[in-house]
Formats: C-alpha cells, structure tokens, sequence
C-alpha cells in the first residue's frame, strides 16, 4: 500500500469557514487545530479526492514550497479526529509499536519459493536503476548468486545495529522502514515500493544496518550475496567505473551531515535522482542571492562557502550543499559556494527531488527536519 498514491477522501467540510477562522474543529468539536495558508489549500486540494503526490506536485508546479511536516501534522490530525474516510490512512498512520514475524536471513531456508511464471526476475531486475547502472559482466554476477523468495508480512529483512553483507531487491510486494529509539520502540520513517533496492551500505561498506526494513504485506524478494573474491577485487583494481562511482555515493552519503540520519535503505531512490557532475577549481556552483533549482552532495574534492564576501566553512566528501534553497527559501542561495579543487559532485534537481519526496512523506519530513535543524544552526553560529 503505497500511501502516497492513494486518493484522499473527506467528509462535507466547511472551506469557507475553514478559510475564514484559519483553523478546524474536530467532529465532536472537542478540539481543533489552527491553520496556515498552505494548509488550507492542502485542504481544498484533499477535498477535491487529490492524494499526497498529487498534492506536493501542485504546490511544485505552482512554484510555492511545501512543508511536508504542515502535510504530515494535518493528516495525522484528520485521522485522530476520525475526518478522513479513507481507510488506509486511518491504518497507516495509527500509532503503535510494529511487532516483526522473525527476522529474514534465519527463516529464508522456510520461505516458499514463489510462482515465477509470472515474473521475468532477470528481466525486471535488469530494468531496475540500480542493475541497470552496472556493466553487464557486473549485472550477471549479481543475477547468478541471488536466491528468490517469498516472504510473509512482518518479516524483518533488515535490523537496525546488525551486521548484513547483503544486498536486497523488492520484485513484488512493499516494505516499511523504521528507526529504534533507545527504549526499542520503532518510528516508521519511509516506504519502499515495489521496485526498491536496498541494503548498499551494508552490502559495499560492512557498515551495520541503520534502520528495521520489515515487510508490510506479502512480498517477492530477491536478495544477493556479497561476494568477497569478486567484488574485493573489483573495488581495489576500480576497474568496474559503474561500482566504484556507486561505492564513492554510498560512502559519501553514509559520511553526510545533513543525509547520514537517513536510513541507507532509502539511498537507491536518492542516489539515483542525481547526476554526477565535473567542476573544475575555482569555479561558482552556487552564487549568493541568486535562484537555484539544485542541491548537491560532494563525493571528492573540496569547496569554500561564502556570505557577504566572508568565508564561513569548507566543505569535503559528503557535505551537501543547496538544500534549504529548495526547502526553506524559495529557491534563493544564501551563500556562494566555489570550489577549491577538482570537485566531483552528485547534482539533484528540483524536480527529481520532489519526485522523490512526494512519493515518500516520511522521507520529505526527514529532509525537512534535518534542512531546518541546519538553517538554525547557520542563524546562531554566523
């Protein structure tokens, strides 16, 4: 169930009203909720059966930015309130503490094998961004040490703080993604669809797994052994240029300020929404005061930020730059940013990134959240 793609039902509800006092009554009027501009009209834009893509779309086509913590705030309260007639959302964004069937790797050998007449894997899977981005001798090693299987709802396939050289492929199915607080309990944070890859920093890196992925319905998964023999190799020699870009992303975003609180599970959506790019030294990326329409993440080299002709901090591998101009300050730089060296970036556009984001709420309040914790921490220190 892919909430973001679900229309949104409402009950008769004043707009007029709504627009007038700037805020909503709860059914019984026990309680209500104030509004700003953007939350009304998100409100005009449900009532018309409109669902969050739909919605983060219009704003984007519109040019006005979207808060998707205002979007996640007046779902989660039309939900309490019991004002939302769809049902998915009511069960979606109920707040409880998930409870796993077993986890993935000791219960695979359990698994039923799947009914493949129906799925090409190789085919599909060759489709997939992240096959499709290797070298063909590269795809075949992944394709011939892969084992296909069926999986029940709840399944853990990954647990937060574990160790896991392996990498995962969703071929049917859907999967939540969760972060454990300290006392255990889990936050649900993003959704992967049909279609996701996930597992890169565990798989390249031996990093120890971020986030639970947990199965929300019956799914197809396809996961892939790392292979130290090849795969070792190939990254020491970098003879494969595709696997050694890939590794150079994954290690970056795992070392970025403003992505490392991101599950790596979400990377595969993320890194595959930006283009790398070549910039020559003492070249301006980024100009104060000007409009921009991109964010970046450095994967080598280095670059100086500037306010008011004044340097405030340098930046290296894994430092992103350009978000809060697509966040927070409608699209206008608050800094110059140049770089020092020969700098390879990964570049993400506006309409990519909104793409992404408006496919995954969770995800877009995650960014929010990490962008504002920033743009404050800029206003205090500079």
């Amino acid at each position: 169930m892919i909430i973001e793609k679900i229309p949104i039902r409402l009950p008769y509800l004043n707009l007029d009203e709504i627009q007038l006092s700037k805020s909503m009554k709860s059914a019984t009027g026990s309680s209500h909720m104030n509004l700003n501009d953007s939350q009304i009209q998100i409100l005009k834009l449900m009532s018309q059966g409109a669902c969050i893509e739909q919605i983060v779309n219009h704003f984007y086509q519109q040019g006005k930015m979207i808060s998707f913590l205002g979007l996640r705030r007046l779902i989660e309260f039309l939900v309490e309130e019991r004002l939302l007639v769809t049902i998915q959302f009511a069960r979606y964004f109920k707040k409880k503490d998930v409870k796993e069937r077993g986890f993935f790797s000791q219960l695979l050998g359990q698994f039923s094998k799947p009914d493949l007449s129906e799925i090409n894997v190789v085919g599909e899977l060759s489709h997939f961004p992240f096959f499709r981005a290797l070298e063909p001798e590269l795809q075949k090693v992944f394709f011939e040490n892969m084992k296909v299987v069926s999986a029940p709802s709840q399944i853990a396939i990954c647990n937060q703080g574990h160790i896991q050289r392996a990498l995962f492929a969703l071929l049917r199915g859907e999967a939540q993604v969760y972060k454990k607080s300290p006392d255990g309990k889990r936050t649900r944070i993003a959704s992967l669809p049909q279609g996701s890859v996930f597992g890169e920093s565990g798989f390249f890196l031996g990093e120890p797994r971020s986030a639970d992925v947990l199965t929300s319905e019956s799914s197809v998964i396809a996961k892939f052994k790392y292979l130290p023999e090849f795969f070792d190799r190939q990254i020491q020699k970098e003879k494969a240029e595709s696997l050694k870009k890939r590794f150079w992303m994954v290690h970056s975003l795992m070392k970025s300020e403003v992505f490392n609180s991101l599950p790596e599970d979400c990377f595969d959506s993320l890194l595959f929404s930006g283009e790398l790019k070549t910039f020559s030294p003492d070249r301006n990326i980024c100009t104060e005061g000007e409009f921009g329409t991109t964010c970046y993440l450095i994967i080598q080299g280095t670059l100086v930020v500037t306010q008011n002709g004044k340097s405030i901090r340098t930046l290296g591998q894994g430092d992103c730059f350009g978000e809060m101009a697509l966040l927070l300050n409608q699209g206008k730089r608050t800094a110059t940013v140049k770089s020092q060296t020969e700098c390879l970036v990964m570049e993400i556009k506006s309409e990519s990134f909104y793409k992404l984001l408006s496919q995954n709420l969770m995800l877009g309040c995650e960014f929010e959240n990490l962008a504002l914790e920033r743009w404050n921490y800029d206003l205090t220190k500079y």
